[in-house]
């Protein structure tokens, strides 16, 4: 009673009236003092007052400005902080915000939760321990790249817990989905005739062209849509399903040899083939496989001895970590971004230089420990749970494309973690500025989580 008491007297006396007059004044001084800078300070505000009202709008945005706005925000470093990593713990404040004012604070109610607590846990445990002379010869990383890398771990969970919480209608995840696949036409157009669409280049930055996770979601969202929502008109499903192979091909044959551009989709689409049509999907694969053998018997080794100096590396460098870094301290890790300044230690390939796994599951080791690996794998199992669980009980339509175009897009995403570290990036590898592609993981399966609320509420109507 007090808290509603005081939410009413806050919001109906005093908030308002000193909005109007704080516009009111920074109008005023904005038009004395003409500058970018107040400009954006005002357009912030603006924002704030309109996201705490309709928090979804600020996880569009998010989304939009995390993958085609190239404003960033320099640390003095060689680290530049983007508008995706600084608009999540904004909009988990402004949610919080937005619970104080209400007075009727709500926490979705999942399997997921523990797990997600337990990792933000874990995450700040291993950077206290981190500063821990675990070896007297290294050095550890400066404190900022020790907090950066923390925030990569906070900001990911911050940003799922939020999409899971404040989403109740199912129109924005398919307005999430729409823009995601918008921006995919353009990616793909980027990549295959940049010259058709040259402004495509400047409305995607390099930083998310060159992520994993932004292809894997592209196909995954085309996909699932396309193979299970019957609720489509058939020409806009073999659309989609056409968009989702074409992304793979183009990043195949117009990627470089970029392998993660093309295979961790792949990886995804398969999947959703194969939850599809399982048996077909078999007889098909092993069809292929013998073709491609008989036609191209050369490939597989070919494609090794393409990569072979990657492949050796990385070999090389897990090998190293795996045998003399992480054993200093196995259960917490080296804390964020520290193992990177315990490398030099040991020769890799006869040189004595930093390096860094180029692959996630070990990266977490190194730096979360083996209780952090083992709470990261808890927690994409609990989300797969949910999404196997979740898709026998939404409807044929949008909500059932997206459930399996999670449950695709899951094991697109773990498939790229072997690749390099996509989920959550490091420092000292793809950087802060990797957060731009790897958020889309965090928001699409935190909309997962949204979507089982939404069910939940409407089985508990029909109940009633």
């Amino acid at each position: 009673m007090l808290l509603t008491g005081m939410r009413s007297y806050v919001s109906e006396r005093w908030l308002r009236p000193a909005l109007m007059l704080a516009l009111l004044g920074a109008a005023a001084f904005l038009g004395m003092h003409a500058s970018t800078t107040y400009l954006l300070g005002m357009l912030g505000l603006f924002a704030v007052v309109v996201f705490v009202k309709r928090l979804e709008l600020g996880l569009v945005a998010l989304l939009v400005a995390g993958l085609s706005v190239p404003f960033t925000i320099g640390t003095g470093t060689q680290t530049e902080l983007n508008l995706a990593f600084l608009m999540v713990p904004a909009l988990f404040a402004l949610w919080l915000i937005a619970q104080l004012i209400r007075g009727n604070a709500r926490i979705a109610s999942s399997r997921v939760n523990m797990p997600l607590v337990a990792l933000v846990a874990s995450s700040l445990l291993s950077f206290v321990a981190g500063n821990i002379p675990w070896n007297y010869f290294a050095q550890t990383a400066g404190m900022p790249a020790q907090l950066g890398g923390l925030a990569l771990f906070v900001f990911s969970v911050a940003l799922f817990f939020v999409t899971a919480n404040q989403i109740r209608d199912l129109r924005w995840l398919k307005v999430l989905c729409a823009i995601l696949l918008g921006l995919g036409v353009l990616g793909v157009v980027v990549r295959a005739i940049p010259q058709v669409l040259p402004f495509a280049t400047r409305v995607l930055p390099d930083q998310v062209l060159s992520g994993s996770l932004f292809w894997v979601w592209i196909v995954a969202m085309a996909g699932g849509q396309a193979l299970f929502n019957v609720g489509l008109k058939w020409h806009w499903r073999v659309a989609l399903f056409a968009f989702a192979v074409a992304t793979v091909a183009i990043g195949l044959f117009f990627g470089r040899g970029w392998v993660s551009g093309w295979l961790p989709p792949l990886v995804a689409l398969m999947a959703l083939i194969w939850l599809r049509a399982p048996r077909l999907v078999a007889a098909l694969t092993g069809l292929g496989i013998l073709l491609i053998n008989f036609q191209y018997p050369d490939l597989l080794t070919n494609l090794v001895q393409l990569k072979a100096y990657s492949i050796d590396t990385r070999i090389v460098a897990w090998q190293i970590l795996i045998e003399n870094i992480i054993p200093s301290s196995p259960i917490l890790g080296l804390g964020p971004a520290n193992y990177y300044f315990y490398t030099p230690l040991y020769p890799i390939l006869g040189y004595y230089v930093n390096f860094n796994s180029h692959n996630q599951y070990v990266d977490l080791v190194a730096q979360i420990g083996l209780v952090g690996l083992a709470i990261f794998f808890w927690l994409m199992l609990s989300i797969a749970r949910v999404g196997w669980e979740l898709r026998h009980r939404v409807g044929d339509g949008f909500a059932r494309g997206y459930v399996y175009a999670c449950l695709g897009g899951l094991a697109g995403t773990l498939w790229a973690g072997m690749h390099g570290d996509w989920f959550i990036p490091f420092v000292y590898n793809i950087g802060i500025a990797g957060f731009r592609a790897s958020m889309l993981g965090w928001l699409f399966l935190g909309g997962l989580i949204a979507l089982e609320q939404i069910q939940r509420k409407r089985a508990d109507v029909q109940d009633s």
